[in-house]
């Protein structure tokens, strides 16, 4: 994978990470200065890849939170407008 395809994805994974603690600030404990490592669970390439990034910044002496991240069906019933014409 090339490193620009890594970073569009986890520029992706990150959006999704940063709505729902948006949506809910409690979901996700992440104590502050740590660094979140994003792991799809659907792309074992960037997986690994963001592993590896984990590792060596622990190994930096970084604080290190992984997230596992699993994309699930959701169905959501919402309201369309329906509209039409009357005549006058």
């Amino acid at each position: 994978m090339k490193k620009k395809e890594m970073v569009d994805k986890n520029l992706e994974l990150h959006y999704h990470l940063m709505m729902q603690l948006l949506q809910d600030p409690d979901s996700i404990d992440i104590p502050d200065g740590a660094e979140a490592i994003l792991l799809p669970e659907d792309d074992l390439e960037l997986r690994e890849a963001n592993l590896k990034l984990g590792r060596r910044r622990e190994g930096e002496g970084k604080q290190v939170v992984y997230v596992s991240v699993k994309f699930v069906p959701e169905t959501r019933t919402v309201q369309v407008p329906k509209l039409s014409v009357l005549s006058s």
